[in-house]
Parts: C-alpha cells; sequence; structure tokens
C-alpha cells in the first residue's frame, strides 16, 4: 500500500532545499524588476524633471560604487 499523500508531499518539500543565497538573487531580480516596470510610470507623472532627478541619482550611485 502506498505512503498517505500528505507524508509524499513532505518527502518531496525535504528534497527541494534552496540555499540563502539563491534566496537573496531571486529577492534582487523581484525587486529590480518592479523598478523596470515602474520608471516608465514614474516618468510620465514627474516630467522631465524626473529624468534630470534619475540621471543625477544613477550618477551618484555609480560615483559611490567606484568609491568603495
Amino acid at each position: 500500500m502506498s505512503a498517505p499523500l500528505h507524508e509524499k508531499e513532505n518527502e518531496e518539500n525535504e528534497k527541494k532545499k534552496v540555499s540563502f543565497l539563491k534566496t537573496c538573487i531571486n529577492g534582487i531580480n523581484v525587486l529590480s524588476g518592479i523598478d523596470i516596470l515602474s520608471i516608465p510610470y514614474a516618468l510620465s507623472s514627474g516630467g522631465w524633471l524626473s529624468l534630470i532627478i534619475l540621471v543625477l541619482i544613477t550618477a551618484v550611485a555609480c560615483f559611490t560604487a567606484l568609491l568603495i
């Protein structure tokens, strides 16, 4: 006789382990995707000034990354 369904599910869940690194990378991917999808809406709402501010923030972030 076969094992009950919930026991099979528990065995399958134990086999599928995800590392902390993969979880962090997945979270970063989700945040990047949300950011990429929200930029056009933000630019349409803010106009040219928001584009200038976005470029300035990008330049500051790039400069800060070079300092590290």
